[in-house]
């Protein structure tokens, strides 16, 4: 991206990827809402909404740092 540093000079400067993560609180009201949630945005329409729609490549193969922890129905996605 081009920054301007000062008026009519301009600087490129390289960012990095922003990786978002989601979860499921412990306290949530609806866990079993919020984990169909999840399996739809990792479904393959999910990934559309995100990539085609939105522009934000998806992490394939989705990472979980404690998989003991997902519901059953996540299991198998990460």
């Amino acid at each position: 991206v081009e920054l301007e540093t000062a008026p009519g000079e301009y600087s490129a400067k390289a960012g990095k990827a922003i990786v978002y993560g989601i979860t499921i609180p412990k306290n949530a009201s609806n866990a079993e809402l919020a984990a169909d949630f999840i399996e739809f945005m990792l479904s393959e329409t999910g990934h559309k909404v995100l990539e085609v729609d939105n522009g934000q490549p998806v992490v394939d193969p989705p990472a979980c740092d404690n998989p003991n922890n997902l519901p059953e129905s996540l299991a198998s996605l990460v």
